[in-house]
């Protein structure tokens, strides 16, 4: 038992490296989420071309929780009245994605915070 437990908590060991991948994203998802439900202007509505759909687009933190730098792409599902989390998408990809509806008006998507000054 105490084998199993030091290779779970070594650093080089992928199990945990995965476990704390899936918890910085999870934890970067209940921050958007908080976000969300006191200010709705950061959900950004995207265009999905190759199934004709709007999703919704939740900015995300995963590598500084100060910084915005990827995007959940959520869905509403049918007769549930919730939404479910499909893809991460990079900024770029996201904000290309954005102007097929609309210019982006949160600050998070702004061409000044993907590509820089």
């Amino acid at each position: 038992m105490e084998e199993v437990a030091d290779r779970l908590y070594d650093d080089d060991n992928a199990l945990f490296r995965e476990f704390e991948f899936v918890k910085r994203l999870l934890d970067a998802i209940s921050r958007a989420l908080d976000k969300a439900r006191s200010n709705d202007k950061i959900v950004v509505p995207q265009y999905y071309i190759e199934k004709n759909e709007v999703s919704l687009l939740l900015p995300l933190a995963l590598m500084d929780d100060t910084k915005i730098d990827a995007a959940l792409v959520v869905q509403s599902k049918p007769f549930h009245g919730r939404y479910q989390g499909y893809t991460i998408f990079t900024l770029s990809m996201a904000y290309s994605n954005v102007r097929l509806i609309e210019k982006p008006t949160g600050d998070w998507l702004s061409p000044e915070k993907i590509l820089g000054p």
